[in-house]
């Protein structure tokens, strides 16, 4: 299998190398003959020329598409308008997407482009003047500009490259073959869009290779947030598939970056001074300004915490990054991504830096992106000829990204349908498509008609990877996972805000597992919001937190590490360390919506859904000890919650009153069997805990809540 997977790398380069060079000899025929073209067209304008008009001072516009203002950044008074509907707008339909099962930044996106000519533009010309005059372009591209360098800081510093480092072979060989093959896609279809749709000053070669860049692009955050929000980050084809990704991340990138200096670079002189001086940056960010953030992490991540200093610093390398890099001609995102790629990643300054910077920067900056990425789209270009072009493109980059995918996956010995999957997710293409579409009409490599092409081949490649993801899982139905999993019930994070409820969840932990079962690797989690706690004191808070389970874990002889972050997105960063933990079973206490009086609303519900790991939620009744347990359930979920006891106490059994079925046959059950009435106070209040699924809890919810004695951990397992 190795050296079948090994042959067919060597065929995949060596067919991507032929088709580079036939495309850039059938390129240079094509620019010869534009060039003809262009000269006897230059002889017709001469002879029919007037003999003098009087004025040789007119004001040219760019034959290339890129806007260009001379009236300054605008009125201030109509950017914060600006910025108010934007913001506004990308939240109402990042929310709706999310309904509807799809990533929030394609909401995101799609308010952008109807705050553009394609539809706000379209419906009422003189409105969209007022709010989006054009002198306002320069402050929004600037804001854009500045957001899109501190995202892409944030996706270096999210960037793990120790997966690019260990990487399996099948993982290389998926992710490449996930580039070249539609890179050469990209390269051809260049030969039929070149002639009529390039700008005369951008070089056949230019074109060619940024068109294959742009079918070649996956977007590694929406691809890890699909794989996070469906459960699978643990699964062999999650591990997978974020390999690859990230594998195909830091080789498009870099693809990216030598064709930035081409198309830059007007001579070899120029080109190779331009690669000297990246390869020097890339040096003294590595060798010099990396150690050195090392070794000041040790000194400001101790305290759990930044100084304004340390923060002034992060800024400041940041920015002088992405100048350098934007004065060399690679442009400034690059700085940006490389400045974050070296950040420390066994300290927790990338993520405590990440706390401060990534709310502003993702809901207020970058809608201003996806709002003037809408500005340059006009879907009315989808018209005549154009069409073609885009049925061509989105053929060839669905084509080359899913078959190059599933085709690799499959030689290197991947099942139908995890090749199939891996191709889906690898065909995410997001807004790092629309970064790079960006940079390409911003050199003028990108007409107007192909930059909107490009932009709805990005969208519709994106928005299709849920849909063919649940058509691959209807196909190919997959067996119940849950008991494989169950037994592997080890490593325990126990999440709390109160005091008091993280040393009842673990007195639950610790009723429910066998005494030959304290090898658990157990975790408390404490996150504390930014306003209600001072910085100053945080060393003094962290203690006060965890000084009741502190005691309580030393008292029943269970060891426990702890753990404290500061932020204001408590649901995320619950999922993020379940995450980076590889938690198996997570416990947290309920919490009540604040539109309902349900027990599972809120951020517990949140938390739910989200959560790839198995969850235990506690409703606590005045819970002290664990003596008394009943596992209630119904009949399609006793097979789940008995492989859950056992895997926490293998001596456990589903003895009559240890496991009672509120449904089934009492002759056919060698359970207890109780009906539906039977579940009462008196009955309940016999028991310390009650233990059931959060299916058994929905559906008899208002019985159970009736006994105020007994407290419930409730499981939703996977």
């Amino acid at each position: 299998m190795r050296y079948k997977s090994i042959s067919f790398y060597l065929f995949i380069l060596v067919l991507f190398l032929l088709t580079l060079f036939y495309v850039e000899g059938r390129g240079k025929q094509l620019e010869r003959d534009r060039s003809g073209i262009e000269t006897e067209s230059a002889k017709n304008q001469d002879l029919a020329k007037p003999v003098d008009s009087g004025n040789d001072n007119k004001e040219k516009t760019p034959s290339n598409g890129t806007h260009k203002h001379s009236k300054g950044f605008g009125n201030f008074h109509t950017t914060l308008i600006q910025i108010i509907i934007i913001i506004t707008l990308a939240g109402i339909f990042g929310y709706l997407f999310r309904i509807i099962g799809q990533p929030s930044v394609i909401g995101e996106i799609f308010g952008g482009i109807l705050l553009g000519p394609s539809f706000l533009g379209w419906i009422s010309p003189d409105l969209f003047q007022v709010i989006f005059p054009p002198e306002s372009f320069s402050t929004l591209e600037l804001l854009s500009q500045l957001g899109l360098c501190l995202f892409m800081f944030i996706i270096g510093m999210e960037m793990d490259l120790s997966l690019v480092r260990r990487s399996a072979l099948s993982a290389i060989i998926i992710s490449h073959s996930s580039i070249l093959v539609p890179f050469m896609l990209g390269l051809v279809s260049a030969i039929w869009i070149f002639p009529n749709h390039s700008s005369s000053e951008i070089s056949f070669l230019s074109f060619s290779l940024f068109m294959g860049i742009a079918m070649s692009i996956t977007a590694f955050p929406v691809l890890a947030r699909i794989l996070q929000e469906r459960g699978l980050t643990k699964t062999h084809l999650g591990s997978l598939a974020l390999t690859a990704a990230a594998i195909n991340d830091v080789t498009a990138w870099s693809f990216l970056t030598v064709i930035v200096a081409i198309v830059n670079s007007t001579n070899y002189e120029k080109s190779f001074l331009t690669f000297l001086y990246s390869a020097i940056f890339i040096f003294l960010m590595l060798y010099v300004v990396r150690p050195l953030l090392k070794r000041a992490s040790r000194v400001y991540v101790s305290r759990e915490n930044l100084t304004k200093s340390a923060t002034s610093v992060i800024f400041l390398l940041i920015l002088m990054s992405s100048l350098f890099t934007e004065t060399i001609g690679i442009h400034a995102l690059f700085g940006a991504f490389l400045a974050g790629t070296i950040m420390p990643a066994e300290s927790n300054l990338r993520k405590l830096f990440i706390e401060k910077i990534e709310d502003f920067s993702m809901v207020v900056l970058l809608p201003l992106f996806f709002a003037f990425t809408g500005l340059r789209t006009n879907i009315e270009l989808l018209s005549g000829d154009m069409t073609y072009i885009f049925i061509l493109l989105l053929g060839f980059a669905i084509t080359g990204k899913i078959g190059g995918s599933a085709i690799a996956g499959l030689i290197t010995g991947e099942n139908l349908k995890n090749s199939l999957s891996i191709g889906i997710l690898m065909n995410t293409r997001g807004l790092i498509e629309l970064i790079v579409l960006n940079i390409g009409y911003d050199l003028g490599i990108l007409s107007d008609e192909i930059f909107t092409v490009l932009v709805a081949v990005a969208l519709i490649t994106t928005v299709m990877t849920g849909p063919l993801l649940n058509g691959i899982q209807y196909f190919f139905p997959e067996k119940d996972r849950r008991a494989s999993v169950l037994h592997k019930m080890k490593n325990i994070l126990i999440s709390f805000a109160d005091p008091i409820m993280s040393v009842k969840l673990l007195k639950v932990i610790y009723g429910i597992s066998a005494s030959t079962n304290r090898s658990l690797e157990l975790t408390a989690l404490h996150i504390t919001p930014y306003f209600s706690m001072d910085k100053k004191e945080t060393a003094a808070f962290r203690q006060k937190n965890f000084e009741y389970i502190e005691d309580e874990s030393r008292r029943l002889g269970m060891e426990l590490h702890t753990l404290h972050r500061v932020t204001d997105q408590v649901t995320g960063e619950i999922i993020r360390q379940t995450i980076q933990l590889g938690t198996d079973l997570l416990l947290v206490g309920a919490a009540r919506s604040f539109f309902s009086n349900k027990l599972l609303g809120g951020k517990v519900k949140k938390i739910l859904e989200y959560s790839a790991c198995s969850t235990g939620i506690l409703i606590d009744s005045g819970f002290t000890e664990a003596n008394d347990i009943l596992v209630l359930s119904t009949v399609e979920d006793a097979q789940r919650l008995i492989l859950f006891m056992e895997s926490m106490n293998p001596e456990w059994k589903p003895k009559k009153n240890s496991l009672a079925l509120v449904s089934g046959d009492p002759i056919k059950s060698k359970f207890s069997v109780i009906p539906e009435s039977s579940l009462t106070y008196d009955f309940l209040g016999n028991y310390d805990l009650v233990i059931c699924s959060d299916e058994t809890w929905r559906q008899f919810e208002v019985q159970l809540t009736k006994s105020h004695t007994s407290s419930f951990l409730i499981l939703n397992l996977k």
